[in-house]
């Protein structure tokens, strides 16, 4: 970490900044990676060779007794593994690495970046995975010589384990179902009429018609109404002609007769 140099601040915005710096240095050198472990130099190589998954860097307190640290690591090498030990020295503040080009850190966790970059991140931190069991056990003490024995039962599987003493249940048989006792099918349902043919069209809303060359009434203007001529009533219908008696039909041709010969005679 370090204030950017590239940006033009005011020196009050600068001296701000650094405060800031040194008090992130300083919470980060209380803090310790998570592959520090406080292990023996012995411990350290059995952890790496045992748990080879975890990681093969791992940190621990120096053997010493001094502030400083060591840094334990294991590699194959040739299909043979190496274990390297490297000492890291606390001088005030910063810790440093002691190797031939001796490397000045502000904390621990700069220390592990050290070893990861340098190295092409070959070397992993160590990060142990063994805060959880995976299987339930319990100490039981033994009945015979009263010594303590730890029980790990096998896991049951999900729901409750059936009974094994009791008679088996069969299962139901299935009944064939004949075409004469299958139900009727129910006719369909009439479909339901629409709501939009049930509307009523108010007799004031009824559409006006439009006609050609017709004179539009002013709003403003009442409109008077025509009466209306009333149609005449029909002619009354002429009266059936009434058949004639015999004794008078006889007298009837005997006058046309006499008739049509004085009209002869006056011609």
């Amino acid at each position: 970490l370090r204030v950017p140099t590239d940006l033009t601040l005011l020196p009050g915005h600068l001296y701000m900044m650094s405060e800031v710096l040194a008090k992130e240095e300083a919470r980060r050198a209380l803090e310790t990676p998570s592959c520090f472990l406080k292990v023996s130099r012995l411990e350290a190589q059995l952890l790496l060779e045992r748990y080879p998954e975890c990681g093969n860097l791992l940190l621990r307190p120096s053997g010493d007794g001094a502030d400083g640290v060591s840094v334990t690591t294991r590699q194959m090498h040739n299909g043979t593994h190496v274990v390297r030990h490297y000492k890291v020295k606390r001088e005030g503040p910063k810790y440093v690495i002691d190797v031939e080009e001796p490397f000045s850190c502000t904390s621990l966790d700069a220390v592990v970046n050290y070893f990861v970059s340098h190295t092409k991140k070959a070397l992993v931190p160590f990060l142990l995975d063994e805060d959880y069991e995976k299987v339930l056990g319990y100490v039981e003490a033994d009945e015979e010589n009263g010594e303590s024995v730890w029980v790990a039962p096998s896991a049951p599987g999900p729901g409750p384990a059936p009974c094994t003493g009791g008679p088996k249940l069969l299962p139901p048989a299935s009944v064939p179902v004949s075409s004469q006792d299958k139900l009727p099918l129910l006719p369909p349902l009439p479909p339901l009429p629409n709501q939009e043919e049930n509307y009523v069209t108010p007799i004031g809303d009824a559409p006006a018609v439009d006609y050609e060359n017709q004179d539009v009434a002013s709003s403003s203007q009442p409109v008077i109404l025509k009466p209306k001529k009333l149609p005449k009533p029909p002619a009354k219908l002429p009266k059936p002609p009434v058949g004639l008696k015999p004794g008078l039909a006889d007298m009837t041709a005997e006058l046309q007769k006499k008739l049509e010969k004085r009209r002869a005679l006056e011609h």
